[in-house]
């Protein structure tokens, strides 16, 4: 663990090298994206340290992709806006989430719910960011709202009748 964790550090302090060679001084006063992912990669290095402590991960994956995301903000999409790209960052950040506590035994439903809270939200607020539905958000809620109760309970006969399905099956 600790080669990977050397390597990413080299490969993050290049990558900031790199930068600076191709935007000068003027890189150097927005540091910012690579501290965070070096940041990161010190909270990673931590859980791994002990025993895969989930504040360790979810801080070190959290502020890794803020560097990554401001980085990929930086030189992509130089013209972009942080107010329309925020709701992709906080999509990958649920996902994440979600793929961690998913794969950690016993399966951490207390990360899960929100996770999926988390990507839920982002899902409905990136059309809106990205101008793709036109109406304002509070107009879109005061309109469709009903659709939520259509899909809270969509939600719930699908848990029933899985519950159900594993009940026959036993």
């Amino acid at each position: 663990m600790r080669i990977l964790f050397t390597g990413l550090l080299f490969f993050v302090s290049g990558l900031f090298f790199i930068l600076h060679q191709f935007y000068g001084a003027a890189f150097l006063t927005s540091a910012v994206p690579v501290v965070a992912m070096l940041g990161g990669l010190f909270y990673l290095y931590l859980s791994i340290g002990h025993r895969g402590s989930s504040r360790y991960f979810i801080s070190g994956v959290f502020l890794f992709l803020l560097g990554v995301f401001l980085i990929f903000s930086k030189i992509i999409f130089p013209d972009a806006d942080f107010k329309a790209m925020w709701p992709v960052f906080m999509l990958v950040f649920g996902v994440i989430l979600l793929v961690y506590s998913l794969c950690k035994k016993p399966r951490q439903v207390q990360i899960m719910v929100p996770s999926a809270a988390i990507c839920i939200m982002a899902l409905v607020f990136i059309p809106f960011s990205f101008k793709i539905i036109t109406v304002s958000l509070f107009k879109f809620v005061a309109t469709w709202w009903p659709l939520l109760f259509i899909i809270v309970g969509a939600v719930l006969l699908i848990v029933y009748f899985l519950s159900m399905v594993r009940k026959m099956h036993k």
